[in-house]
């Protein structure tokens, strides 16, 4: 595995958490992430730099849900 790659997947899935809205936004990267270990080595790099393209990244916006959990949290 690549040094730097569980960094990037414990990231990645963070951000999958708080910004996905919809199936379409991070089902693609699951299932990469899922079977990432079944990868070639030489490939892996490849498939997880395929992701980035559906994942959101720290400047969007979180979801609605999220923001109200911080929210009643913060209330609490």
């Amino acid at each position: 595995m690549y040094p730097d790659s569980q960094e990037f997947l414990r990231e990645a899935r963070r951000l999958i958490c708080l910004k996905a809205k919809d199936a379409h936004e991070y089902k693609y990267p699951a299932a990469i992430f899922e079977d990432y270990r079944f990868v070639s080595q030489q490939w892996r790099p490849h498939s997880l730099a395929a992701t980035v393209y559906y994942l959101l990244g720290s400047g969007k916006p979180d979801t609605l849900l999220v923001q109200r959990a911080r929210e009643a949290l913060r209330t609490s």
